[in-house]
């Protein structure tokens, strides 16, 4: 089991979610989540929690660090966006490890210009597709596309400006994630952002010097909770130390 995988694990413990959040918090995100998954449900679109084929997800990866690919919280989700100061209608969203599509949902609900989602599980693929052929049934416009790939292989959709990150795999493919998304921004001279709940590997981010932090917040542990960043196009130099 890798390291991420093991915080994440020690992180869905209720007692510790308790001692480093706080109740407020806690209160929070079940009120959030709990009407969303209300909103959604009413109009026939569920999330299921996390993929189970990680065995068989990490054989087909290329680093083989594929991570259990739980749903962020609606909470966090929205806390993203609200502090990013693009309009929805501007927005072209890539989620990587999209599992079966809340935030790709949301784009929808919310009106983004396109949203995209990418998981290596293929169940969890098809389920985010369901759920988005749903709410464009139900009058939602938004275009979306769902592949079943390894991040590493994957294109990023020319127009994309907003990356959306849980964690979904270790540091090997975040790395090459990573120059991918600088990559694009050279290739495409395009801004982009990056939502990124619960950050366990935010130093490689931090690490190549072109990613601003427009926003970041804090658990009552002083842990971040989630980091928004920014890569201008403009940004011409990238190395790993």
């Amino acid at each position: 089991m890798g390291i991420v995988q093991k915080v994440l694990d020690k992180y869905d413990n209720w007692g510790y979610q308790l001692k480093n959040k706080g109740v407020s918090r806690i209160i929070q995100e079940k009120a959030f989540e709990y009407g969303y998954k209300l909103k959604f449900k009413s109009i026939g679109v569920n999330h299921t929690s996390f993929i189970k084929n990680v065995e068989e997800s990490c054989a087909k990866a290329t680093h083989k660090d594929v991570v259990r690919n739980e749903a962020s919280y609606f909470y966090y989700i929205f806390k993203g966006l609200k502090n990013l100061a693009v309009e929805y209608s501007q927005l072209s969203l890539l989620d990587f490890g999209c599992g079966s599509g809340r935030i790709l949902s949301v784009g929808m609900v919310k009106g983004f210009k396109k949203v995209v989602g990418v998981d290596i599980d293929e169940q969890s693929a098809q389920k985010a597709m369901h759920n988005c052929k749903i709410l464009q049934e139900k009058g939602f416009t938004t275009p979306y596309e769902v592949y079943c790939d390894d991040a590493t292989r994957f294109p990023i959709p020319a127009g994309t400006n907003l990356i959306y990150l849980f964690n979904p795999f270790g540091d090997k493919t975040m790395k090459e994630v990573i120059e991918k998304i600088i990559s694009y921004c050279r290739g495409n001279r395009q801004d982009v952002y990056i939502i990124y709940y619960f950050p366990l590997l935010r130093h490689l981010f931090d690490a190549t010097g072109l990613f601003s932090t427009i926003f970041s917040s804090q658990y009552k542990n002083k842990n971040t909770d989630i980091i928004i960043y920014k890569i201008g196009a403009e940004d011409n130099k990238f190395y790993f130390s």
